[in-house]
């Protein structure tokens, strides 16, 4: 910490060091990151506790919950499925304690009903209080800062509305509104190359009968 790093990267969490990790992340060293192994994201944070108590030192479970609410963000969660592949299954909000408890929502969760070569995703409906500490008042829907390429809390994001499927799925009213626009604007791009073709095959035919012509004279 002497060296001030901008970021601190822990491969694994599995002892007493993860004491050193809650006063690295509570002392300034914002967008570090570290790994651990655990069945779900709220089981991950109280494998941390347990942790933190090897380290070796009397602290008061309040305490440490306090400062793992403190340091930590978001949970995200990796699972290894029967095919051998790994996913993200799970990414859940911490924004803090309640009654001496996590809380916790969940803002990304895997469909598995739906199965294809692109995972679909279900997201929550209420704003994740860290994109309000980075953006402020959205004044749209959440789920559309991942839909677009630019944001501007003044005004609507510019949304990128080609169609993915296996992509993201809200539970909104939104998502129909959504979907329709896509729609439209596939349609008039398509309609749209269509027309420079025909403005390309006339222009050709006019060069052509131009050479022709003075071939002729």
């Amino acid at each position: 910490l002497r060296m001030r790093p901008d970021r601190i990267m822990i491969g694994e969490c599995r002892g007493g060091e993860a004491l050193d990790l809650l006063q690295a992340l509570n002392t300034g060293h914002g967008g570090s990151m570290s790994t651990i192994h655990a069945n779900s994201p709220r089981d991950a944070l109280g494998r941390l506790e347990v942790l933190t108590l090897l380290a070796g030192l009397d602290l008061p479970i309040d305490a440490i919950r306090a400062q793992i609410a403190s340091a930590f963000h978001l949970v995200i969660q990796t699972k290894r499925f029967s095919d051998g592949s790994r996913r993200i299954s799970s990414v859940s909000e911490l924004s803090g304690l309640e009654a001496g408890r996590y809380r916790m929502q969940e803002l990304f969760c895997l469909n598995q009903a739906l199965t294809g070569d692109l995972p679909s995703y279900k997201t929550c409906l209420s704003t994740p209080t860290c994109l309000e500490d980075v953006f402020g008042p959205l004044h749209t829907s959440w789920i559309d800062l991942f839909q677009s390429e630019s944001y501007s809390s003044e005004s609507a994001p510019q949304m990128d509305l080609a169609p993915s499927h296996g992509g993201l799925t809200w539970g909104s009213e939104a998502s129909t509104e959504v979907e329709n626009i896509a729609n439209a604007e596939v349609e008039n791009k398509a309609s749209a190359e269509l027309v420079d073709k025909a403005a390309i095959e006339r222009a050709n035919k006019v060069v052509t009968e131009l050479a022709s012509s003075k071939m002729a004279a």
